[in-house]
């Protein structure tokens, strides 16, 4: 019993002088943005390569952001370690671990990429570790937290809408512009017009929402100027109003079609004068006169006059010499210039 029991205090303090290495394993922790990384398989002598080299092992880095760009690309953006690094490789799965449809790709610089051939709908894992390169050796750092993004789905196919065509453009006069096009009927729940001084439409834009009818007059546009329309079709869908593709487009330029006046009478009661009555008109700025010796006024004079004015006199005129007087309308255009209408039948008077 005496040498039973020295037996188990040689075993005992055999035990306490070697003691055991214990490893413990734990299960990966992922959160949507940031995670414990997947651990790496062990070697058969229990330490990873990248453990082997953690003297060597270069600074990590994170990924920062993860941006669905649509049709199954994502932009993938990382902390940028400069020179500290040779590069970045890049892992991408559909599962933490990283064995459904792995992807790896190596960047050199940069702290961001756009990675392309992503099912849309689904939810893929990245992760990213740097690496320096050490003669013909590769040394990675460990693996960063590994992060997710769930992939919007595939955008549904919008609704076709019915489309329609201008039918006729016309000059209303004083600005104005009729348009009518086709209609679509109950098809559709609306129209919408755009209007503009170039045909790219981006120069004085106009643009209306029409129901119910398939014409429509501009009002107050710019005389002496070429303007650009189109039109197309809208229909409410939910709560969503979905348009049909622009018609094509066409063009017309405006006119000032201004009220013509004309010479009431022209007389010459002093001596190197002659005073020429006009007749008033509505919606004109002004008159101007033209008179000359010659009745083709190739060597002519003018004199303008302004609304409400309907007497002109002239002066200094040559005596006993027959003259051609002739008048016409002008408006101000939207630049300040005058727009003139076409002038009036020619009176003569022989100046005392």
């Amino acid at each position: 019993m005496k040498k039973l029991f020295l037996f188990m205090c040689l075993a005992l303090s055999l035990c306490l002088a070697c003691p055991i290495q214990i490893y413990t394993f734990a299960e990966d922790l992922i959160t949507d943005g940031a995670s414990a990384s997947p651990s790496e398989e062990a070697s058969p002598s229990g330490l990873s390569d990248e453990t082997k080299d953690a003297a060597l092992s270069p600074k990590s880095s994170e990924i920062t952001n993860l941006i669905d760009q649509g049709s199954g690309t994502v932009t993938i953006c990382w902390t940028d370690l400069g020179s500290a690094v040779d590069g970045y490789q890049l892992r991408s799965a559909k599962d933490f671990t990283f064995e459904n449809d792995l992807k790896t790709v190596n960047f050199s610089q940069g702290n961001h990429a756009d990675q392309t051939g992503f099912t849309p709908g689904e939810r893929y894992y990245f992760g990213i570790r740097t690496y320096i390169l050490s003669g013909s050796d590769i040394i990675y750092s460990p693996w960063s937290y590994t992060t997710y993004i769930t992939l919007n789905p595939p955008a549904q196919p919008t609704p076709a809408v019915q489309s329609t065509v201008i039918t006729s453009l016309t000059d209303g006069g004083s600005g104005n512009l009729v348009i009518h096009w086709r209609s679509a009927g109950s098809a559709v729940d609306g129209y919408q017009i755009r209007c503009a001084k170039n045909a790219d439409f981006t120069e004085d834009v106009i643009t209306g929402y029409y129901t119910g009818q398939n014409n429509a007059t501009l009002t107050d546009l710019a005389t002496d100027k070429t303007y650009y329309l189109s039109v197309r079709t809208f229909k409410i869908i939910g709560q969503s109003q979905v348009f049909s593709d622009w018609s094509g487009t066409k063009s017309i330029t405006l006119t000032l079609r201004l009220p013509a006046s004309y010479i009431t009478s022209i007389s010459s009661k002093r001596p190197g004068t002659a005073t020429v009555k006009i007749k008033w008109v509505s919606d004109v700025d002004g008159y101007q006169i033209q008179y000359s010796t010659q009745s083709d006024y190739s060597m002519a004079d003018y004199a303008s006059v302004s609304q409400g004015t309907g007497t002109i006199t002239r002066k200094n005129l040559k005596r006993n010499a027959l003259y051609f007087f002739r008048v016409r309308t002008f408006k101000y255009t939207y630049d300040g210039s005058r727009y003139y209408s076409t002038w009036s039948s020619s009176k003569a008077v022989v100046v005392g």
